[in-house]
């Protein structure tokens, strides 16, 4: 099975070495096989209505890492109170059916105990609109 963690940050390394440490636990595992996808790797193009081969390489290179994956974990640092832009624009590329029965956790990174709060309101009803299986909190 195929874990992939998404680091939803362009600057900075907090974020992806946050979702590398869930990877690192759960690579593991002999039958789980890990790979991180850093969007600061990648020129996600701005979802504009046209269709899938016209974006650029980078674009369907990401969405097809995350079409191929069983599950997921996705982070993001917290900015202006939010998740980032360039995390919100990769759900606007995806089919709302992607993450349909698929477990995804999440985690995310800030400056204070209160932002916690910010994937709680923010991310977890993006990811329930998917008809993800959100893992519970602890």
């Amino acid at each position: 099975m195929k874990l992939l963690g998404i680091s939803g940050a362009l600057i900075g390394a907090k974020t992806a070495i946050s979702v590398n440490e869930v990877l690192t636990k759960a690579g593991q595992h002999p039958h789980i096989e890990t790979e991180l996808l850093d969007l600061k790797d990648y020129k996600v193009e701005f979802v504009d209505g046209r269709p899938f081969d016209a974006y650029n390489e980078d674009t369907r290179t990401v969405i097809n890492k995350i079409m191929q994956a069983d599950f997921f974990v996705i982070a993001t640092p917290v900015y202006q109170s939010s998740l980032t832009g360039a995390l919100k624009n990769l759900f606007d590329h995806l089919p709302t059916t992607l993450f349909e029965g698929k477990v995804v956790g999440y985690v995310s990174t800030a400056g204070s105990n209160m932002h916690m709060l910010v994937a709680e309101n923010h991310l977890r009803p993006i990811l329930s609109y998917f008809k993800a299986h959100v893992t519970t909190k602890t």
